[in-house]
């Protein structure tokens, strides 16, 4: 008889602790990954495994049992190195002669260390990501076979809808009746175009709740694919955002409101303006060959006052107008429309160097360019420097740029410029250009910015991120 079956075992154990013994429980082999795990103990014919690793004195009730009943039977061990501490699995087992016959106990260790700490790392991760799904007001669902009806809903999810899982069986079906039947139709086509084409889903919806009252959600997911590009899973998640939609419509009734009503009052006050103008030119055509010089000089006060009213109104009006509705996207030639500006409102009898650098195509409203550049143009021949010089360009940042010749002082101009009103204190202008300005590029979701220097005023804008 010979010890030749349990060393190959040991020898195939691919570098795992392993230890054999007799029938008596002495040591009969040792690897030297077991050494490093458990220590060397003792060696000899002599060497009982309960006396050299007493602290696995729970592995004897199972080295007895496996002798007694052949199989296997495995436990849980800590072994510590330093301030190392390791957990095997250790599995034991019976090995035989050639013969037939038990010729011992052989014990094999897993090291489970890594394993229990990935899984510490996962749970921590779940955890986490609950209470950040919780605080999101996020619910999770997984549609794990397409081809099925059946899905997974996450009890946020449930909570979100103010309903019971027991109530609702997560399922393609169940959703379809929970969404609001107007909703219904452009989302599922929505997820047609996913699985097909692969775009984005991404969509809000309303959803039955418990009550049966609707709320508001976004809806987003992604699908995996086969080898053959078909979809087989889709996971993803619903957010409430119906308290968000909500403020949105209140906030745009107010805007549509508050735009009637600068309507209405644009208009009552243009209307009594329009006539005082008119019955001062009455005035004027009838009396002015009797007026004394300092009438003349109040009357034209008055005159030139009520123009800025006026301007005022337009310019107030026009400001609220920037955000309607009925703006279509067009391409045309900005070189074109600034040159057409300049021949307007540059007097031709005014010493001028005027130099137009820009694009014959953008794309953008064409009507509220027109009013920026006109703004642009006309606060930079009223307020610059003689003798006029005027440039308008486009850098290769795709930034436009109207300059002008300028005496001011650039340390008195700051943002607050494009705000309303503000540029008009103590100035001849409403105040209103810049403003009107700043909302024509924030249409168009692009930037302006005043940079002015000694000598120069500078407005840099774009039509579109940058």
């Amino acid at each position: 008889k010979s010890l030749s079956k349990p060393l190959r075992l040991l020898a195939g154990a691919l570098q795992l602790p392993a230890m054999v013994l007799d029938v008596r429980g002495r040591i009969a082999a040792m690897s030297p990954e077991w050494a490093d795990a458990f220590g060397p103990g003792a060696s000899g014919p002599d060497a009982f495994f309960a006396d050299v690793y007493p602290s696995l004195t729970a592995l004897h009730v199972h080295i007895q049992d496996v002798l007694e009943a052949p199989g296997s039977r495995e436990h849980v061990v800590q072994a510590s190195q330093g301030d190392t501490v390791r957990r095997f699995i250790v599995k034991v087992g019976t090995w035989t002669y050639d013969d037939g016959t038990i010729g011992g106990s052989l014990l094999l260790a897993i090291d489970d260390t890594a394993r229990l700490a990935q899984a510490a790392a996962v749970r921590e991760a779940n955890e986490r990501l609950d209470l950040v799904l919780a605080g999101a007001s996020v619910g999770v669902w997984d549609w794990m076979d397409v081809q099925r009806d059946e899905q997974y809903w996450s009890p946020r999810f449930y909570s979100l809808l103010g309903i019971y899982p027991e109530e609702v069986s997560p399922g393609l079906a169940s959703f379809r009746e929970l969404l609001h039947p107007d909703d219904r139709q452009k989302t599922f086509d929505l997820l047609d175009a996913h699985f097909e084409y692969g775009l984005p889903f991404d969509i809000n919806y309303r959803l039955r709740t418990g009550d049966g009252s609707y709320r508001w959600f976004r809806g987003s997911g992604m699908a995996t694919h086969d080898a053959s590009g078909a979809a087989v899973r889709m996971a993803g998640s619903i957010e409430d955002i119906d308290a968000r939609i909500k403020a949105e419509a209140d906030i745009q009734r107010m805007n549509e409101d508050l735009e009637h009503f600068a309507h209405v009052v644009a208009h009552d006050l243009r209307e009594p303006m329009r006539r005082q103008q008119v019955l001062l030119d009455f005035f004027l055509d009838d009396h002015e060959d009797h007026l004394t010089d300092d009438q003349r000089q109040e009357l034209g006060l008055i005159q030139s006052q009520g123009a800025a009213m006026m301007d005022m109104i337009n310019g107030f009006r026009m400001l609220t107008r920037l955000s309607g509705p009925g703006l279509v996207a067009e391409t045309f030639s900005i070189s074109a429309m600034a040159r057409a500006i300049v021949d307007e409102l540059l007097p031709a009898d005014v010493a001028q160097d005027v130099s137009i650098d820009l694009p014959d195509r953008v794309r953008g409203y064409r009507v509220l360019v027109d009013i920026l550049l006109r703004n642009l143009i006309a606060n930079a021949i009223t307020h610059g420097a003689a003798p006029r010089t005027l440039t308008l360009q486009m850098t290769s940042a795709s930034v436009f740029v109207v300059e002008n010749q300028w005496d001011g002082d650039p340390d008195t101009i700051t943002g607050d410029f494009l705000q309303p009103f503000v540029a008009g204190r103590n100035r001849t202008s409403t105040g209103l250009g810049l403003s009107i300005c700043r909302r024509v590029v924030n249409r168009h979701r692009g930037w302006i910015r005043l940079a002015p220097t000694h000598g120069t005023f500078r407005v840099e804008f774009t039509l579109g991120p940058s």
